[in-house]
Parts: C-alpha cells; structure tokens; sequence
C-alpha cells in the first residue's frame, strides 16, 4: 500500500537514517520515480564495513555499463504496477532488468550521496566473489540487450559481452552504413606527429570513411608544406586549411568544421595515436544517438600511464580522471574502464555530429586556448546531451608536443584571463558539484580517493 518500494536483501543491513534520507529525498524532488544512495560492504560478523562506493548522480550510460546503482533503491510503486515488477527470464539479474526498466520511464532519478546501505559479503555472494554466480552476468548481458531494443530501438547492437571484469558489460555496436567522419587536426611543423597522428587513424582504423583537414598554423619550416603535399598525394582523403592568424585552438578548429563536409566531426590533436583499431566504431556507438553530443576516448601516455579517463570539474579547476594511473581495470570500482556520462571529456579526440557543434556554437574562441573544449561540452550539458567516456576506443596522447607549455609572462596573462572566464561562466557547477562525481570523494587528487574529514 505504500507509494514507493524499497529493495533490499534480506541478510544485509540499513543505516538508522536510511528512511528518513530516502524520504526527504522524494519529498525535495516532486517528479522523484526512482531514489538510490551510496553503499559499503559489511563482513559476517555485522561489524565492519568497507568499500565505500560512493556513486555519481543518475548516470544512464553508466547504468547501461553495470548495475552501479544496486543497493539501495526504491521506486514508485506506480511505475511498478505499470511497467511489471521482477522477471524471471532474467533471474539472477532480476534487479539490474527491474531498475533498468524503472528508470526508462521514470521523470526523474534522484541519488543521496549519503552511505544508506552496508551490503553483506560472504564467499557465496557477488559482493566478494564475482565469480561465484556466473548465470547471473549472462543474465546482465540480456538484459541490456532487452534494455537497448525498448529504449533504443535505433541503435544496432551485434552483442553484449563481458567488459573488464564481471558485471562490466561491453556493448558492441553494429552499423549498416558508415557515414563521413570529417576529422579536424590543427598543426604548425611537427610533421613526425603529424604523420603519426593520421596515419595511425587512416591505416588501421575499421572505420574507413574519413575526410582529415589539417589546419596549418604559423609553421615556420619549410620541408612542413612539402610534407604537407606528400600527405595528400599519399591520402586521398587529406586536404589542408591555412588559419593566417595567431593560435587559437578554438577558432583553428571553428574554420575547420566550417569546411567539412562530414556529418560528423572529430576533433583530434596532432599528437596523438590511435592504439585499438575499432575506436572510432566505440565512439560512434554512443554519437550516433540524438540524446548524445560529444564522445570521449581513454587517453594513455607513452608509457602507458593513463593520461585521460573523463573530466572532473572541482578538481583545481577541471581536471582528468585517474590520470597517471597505470592499471585502468584497478581504478574505483572499475571507472576508468566504464563507459559513462560525464560532465566533460577533452577535444583531444573527441567525436561529436557537426550540427550540435554549430547550435552549441562551437568553440568559444575567448577560450583561445585553455577551457575551450570543456566549455563545449558544458554547452552541450545545457542543451541536454550527454557527454560519454568510452575507455574501449583508446589512442596514445603525447600532450603538448607542438604548442609547448604555458611558461611565459604573455601566455601566464592569457591563461588567467581564460580561467577567469570560464570559471565565471560556470561557477553554479562550482557551487553544486560535479554530478558525474560524488562530494565525498577527493577534490585534491584525480584517483577517486575518500575526501579527508577536517
């Protein structure tokens, strides 16, 4: 008879205020559908807990990507007259099917990032042992591809497999036409990188239809134009832009996208190096999606460290996740190697359709160099598109080779100028938190560890 349904296990343990958190939660939020805290994990005895997972706001890529929600959840119990509770087709992952299914229709998800629920662990349970109920992975897999053929019945999936570990689900994409991919790379000498950078992508990804313009800016050799002409000789595909003007990240890339002719674009550094040859087929499974505005890829350094895995605003100004982190599988609960909304990614291969990038009105071109990608990724949050890290497309990304560091008076002055900017701009993500994080994680380091309790 109650107006929501709570789910819980019958071994495991609430906290004394889970309902009082619960129900203030639904009473703040009067669209509320769907509520779910944070958690943690409690031995046998009932004495000590550990493993703190402390969740980011609704996060439905993520959700498509795991049962991040789990414990604790409740719903209206409108939705589950309407839409059916569990189904035993997908028994074992009775739960993920039922709140995935909740969370199609619901107006609005609300999450308390408060630890409501300690999950019991026992050698028997998934909360220790992952491996001890296989059935109930392949159960996750159906249903996420049951979840995909009611929810978006437009993308084509091939299948859905196992991900970097248990309960991680890996959707694989299926495409029955490729359309043009226009992809953007501003340059001044370099022509190592260059090389590298457009060879990488046109001799080894599977995508195949590609257009690249280089944008040439203020280089200064003269064997970089006779490259230039070897390239397009080389590549049909390749043609070259002159940008006269000083640099401007923003406006080299604005003219670019200007002249392409692709439906989509990606904006690509010249100091990258596409490692995993269906990358561009990852990101495209997301971009093609009309509720999607730009798709982020897993960055690694030369040595392999991760260099970028998302963007956390509030991290000094905005900063990369688990950057410097070696073992992607071994980050918080496995976030670096989860596909996920976040609030930014950077342009340093970045893929978005060339029509939200002209409503959003491109890259701002005051952010002439810093900010200006993730700017535009906020811009896209406010149009209500998502942002999505896809760690299965990967590149190498060797940072600032061609522009150099920002070590000079003239460029110090710039960069303030910029971060004053941009700061101003969005100072309400600021003042909240990022939603794609959590407030009781640190803001001192990217490795997703606990905020220190001064």
């Amino acid at each position: 008879e109650g107006d929501f349904i709570m789910l819980c296990d019958h071994d495991d343990l609430l906290t004394p205020d889970a309902f009082y958190e619960m129900a203030q939660a639904i009473m703040n939020h009067p669209e509320c559908d769907c509520v779910y805290s944070d958690e943690d994990k409690i031995d046998q005895a009932g004495k000590n807990v550990y493993e703190p997972h402390f969740k980011p706001d609704f996060n439905i890529d993520m959700l498509r990507s795991e049962n991040y929600i789990c414990h604790l959840f409740a719903v209206r119990k409108t939705l589950t007259d309407t839409y059916g509770g569990f189904n035993s087709v997908y028994d074992g992952a009775q739960d993920f099917d039922f709140i995935l299914r909740m969370c199609e229709h619901a107006r609005e998800v609300v999450h308390v990032p408060k630890v409501l629920y300690h999950w019991r662990s026992s050698p028997a349970s998934t909360a220790s042992n992952p491996e001890s109920k296989m059935y109930a992975y392949k159960a996750g897999a159906a249903a996420v591809k049951a979840h995909y053929e009611r929810a978006l019945p437009e993308v084509k999936i091939t299948d859905v497999i196992k991900g970097a570990n248990y309960g991680l689900y890996h959707v694989l994409f299926h495409f029955d036409e490729k359309p043009l991919i226009s992809v953007i790379i501003p340059n001044k000498d370099h022509i190592a990188d260059l090389e590298r950078a457009v060879s990488s992508l046109l001799e080894k990804s599977t995508w195949g239809n590609f257009e690249v313009i280089i944008v040439e800016n203020n280089s200064e050799q003269e064997e970089t134009f006779r490259f230039y002409e070897t390239l397009q000789k080389k590549y049909s595909q390749v043609r070259v832009l002159n940008y006269a003007g000083e640099f401007n990240y923003s406006a080299v890339n604005n003219m670019g996208v200007k002249a392409a002719k692709g439906e989509y674009i990606l904006l690509m550094n010249n100091d990258v190096e596409l490692i995993e040859e269906t990358s561009v087929e990852e990101m495209m499974g997301y971009a093609q999606r009309e509720d999607v505005g730009a798709v982020g890829c897993r960055l690694l350094y030369e040595n392999g460290a991760i260099q970028h895995a998302g963007v956390i605003i509030g991290i000094g100004v905005a900063d990369h996740a688990f950057k410097g982190t070696f073992s992607a599988d071994g980050t918080y609960f496995n976030r670096a190697m989860t596909p996920q909304d976040y609030s930014a990614v950077t342009a340093a291969v970045m893929l978005t359709k060339k029509s939200v990038y002209l409503e959003a009105g491109g890259l701002d071109e005051k952010l002439a160099v810093a900010f200006n990608d993730i700017d535009y990724c906020l811009k896209l949050n406010k149009l209500g598109k998502h942002v999505v890290y896809n760690p299965y497309a990967c590149f190498h990304h060797y940072e600032s080779l061609s522009r150099g560091l920002d070590n000079t008076s003239e460029k110090n002055a710039r960069y303030m100028s910029e971060l004053s900017l941009f700061t101003q701009r969005w100072q309400e993500i600021y003042k909240q938190g990022d939603p794609y994080y959590n407030p009781n994680l640190t803001l001192e380091k990217t490795d997703f560890s606990l905020r220190k309790i001064s």
